[in-house]
């Protein structure tokens, strides 16, 4: 009498395993097929075909992320968006980068210097529900105006600091 119930506790215990995989791997991005990224990708993305809006020189040559560089990339980001807010003027404060009340997505070009210091070029702008979800995520959107909506700058991992921050200027 207790094989037909333990049989069916692991059929129970193998639906639920599979569940919880299901929805944990949903968050996630593959990197070299054997570590996962945990990657907001509804936000994020790391592209990898750069074709003539090149961040870097052909120096450079493609990396990959470790889940500690992407934290250390968003930390820094934040610093560098806290550097550009109190370094504006008082009359251009309308010009401030303002991640509580805007919706930023981040495309993320990762490569190596010729140094051997991987560094990433973030590219960040305003989600406005205009932009279909798949266009941003497969190639770098740029534009020449948006103001605070297009910001873009390139991370030293090695160094830990940021460089060429740029905020678009309005139309």
């Amino acid at each position: 009498m207790q094989f037909p119930m333990t049989l069916r506790l692991i059929k129970i215990l193998t639906i639920i395993t599979c569940l919880l995989i299901t929805v944990r791997a949903s968050g996630q991005i593959s990197i070299n097929n054997t570590n996962t990224l945990d990657l907001d990708t509804s936000n994020t993305v790391i592209i990898k075909e750069v074709p003539f809006d090149r961040p870097f020189d052909s120096t450079f040559t493609e990396a990959t992320l470790t889940q500690v560089e992407l934290k250390i990339v968003d930390s820094i980001l934040k610093a560098a968006v806290v550097d550009y807010n109190k370094s504006l003027e008082q009359e251009n404060k309308n010009y401030r980068i303002d991640t509580q009340k805007r919706k930023y997505l981040k495309q993320l070009v990762v490569a190596t210097n010729p140094k051997g210091e991987k560094e990433v070029w973030v590219n960040c702008l305003c989600y406005t529900g205009q932009i279909e979800d798949t266009w941003w995520k497969e190639q770098i959107i740029s534009v020449f105006d948006g103001g605070s909506c297009f910001f873009n700058l390139k991370i030293n991992l090695s160094t830990k600091k940021y460089y060429d921050f740029r905020v678009n200027p309005k139309a």
